[in-house]
């Protein structure tokens, strides 16, 4: 296994337990009494009813004055504009119109959300698609795939009560 591959399987791991540790507080932000896929291949990690929800953790990210921070593994910190998600889930979305679907990013403890916008007047003030080619650990080497960035501008910060 190369160090590629392993980050994955350590990354895949620890959101894992993230969806397991952030339970409680994602139904207590929306409201619902919500479930974790079983589905190893979900397109969403909770659901209800009426409901998807989709978690991205990423402990050395956070936002400050509304811009995205993170720390890398070199000890440099970056900012970006926006956080992204994989296209799939916006057409998953767009196939299930009687469900309302969620981004919810995890950035150093924090919860930033994003209502999936279906509507396609939504592609330039609310996100961005954008390709992208990278081997992202999976064994397949360099993979090609559609990402959606969303900016930050239109991130809610979750509240629990």
């Amino acid at each position: 296994m190369n160090t590629t591959q392993q980050q994955f399987r350590n990354q895949y791991s620890q959101g894992k337990q993230s969806e397991i540790d952030s339970l409680a507080d994602l139904s207590n932000i929306f409201h619902k009494d919500l479930k974790i896929s079983k589905d190893k291949f979900a397109h969403f990690d909770f659901f209800s009813d009426d409901l998807g929800i989709e978690l991205k953790t990423r402990k050395n990210t956070f936002i400050e004055n509304g811009i995205i921070h993170h720390k890398c593994r070199n000890g440099r910190t970056t900012t970006f504009s926006s956080l992204w998600f994989d296209y799939p889930k916006l057409e998953y979305a767009i196939r299930h119109p009687e469900k309302t679907f969620y981004i919810v990013w995890k950035l150093s403890g924090k919860y930033y959300y994003w209502q999936i916008n279906t509507d396609p007047e939504a592609e330039g003030p609310e996100y961005y698609i954008e390709e992208q080619t990278a081997d992202y650990g999976t064994g397949r080497g360099m993979t090609h795939r559609k990402v959606i960035n969303v900016h930050a501008s239109v991130l809610t910060q979750g509240t629990i009560n």
